[in-house]
C-alpha cells in the first residue's frame, strides 16, 4: 500500500492529549533533538495537537476503501518552535528497520 503523503489525515494517540488527528503537511523533514546532541531525518509534520508524555504514542491512518486502519508511524513529538498545534512522527518502516523488526 502506499505511504500516506502531504494532505492525508491521521490519527494518534498519546498518554497526555489521548486521541487527536490533523493534516500530514510534511512528510521529510529534520528534527534536532531537545538537546541538540541529535540529528533526526525523514520524519513526518503534522498539523495536530500534541504535548510532553505523548512520545512513543501510535499515528495511524483509517482506509475507507478497505474499512481498516494502518499505523504509519510513532510520535516523536511536537516541534518546540512551531508549538503544540504540530506534532513529529518517526515513520513505522524507518522504526522496524531501525529495530530490525517485522510486522506480522
Amino acid at each position: 500500500m502506499k505511504k500516506p503523503g502531504e494532505g492525508t489525515y491521521v490519527n494518534k494517540y498519546g498518554a497526555t492529549t489521548k486521541r487527536t488527528g490533523g493534516y500530514i503537511q510534511d512528510i521529510d523533514c529534520t528534527v534536532l533533538s531537545g538537546d541538540k546532541t541529535a540529528t533526526f531525518s525523514d520524519m513526518t509534520l503534522v498539523k495536530c495537537t500534541a504535548d510532553g508524555g505523548d512520545s512513543g504514542g501510535i499515528v495511524y491512518t483509517y482506509i475507507s476503501k478497505y474499512n481498516t486502519r494502518l499505523t504509519v508511524g510513532v510520535v516523536y513529538g511536537y516541534p518546540e518552535k512551531m508549538g503544540k498545534n504540530y506534532l513529529i512522527y518517526s515513520k513505522a518502516d524507518n522504526v522496524l528497520k531501525a529495530l530490525n523488526l517485522k510486522r506480522y
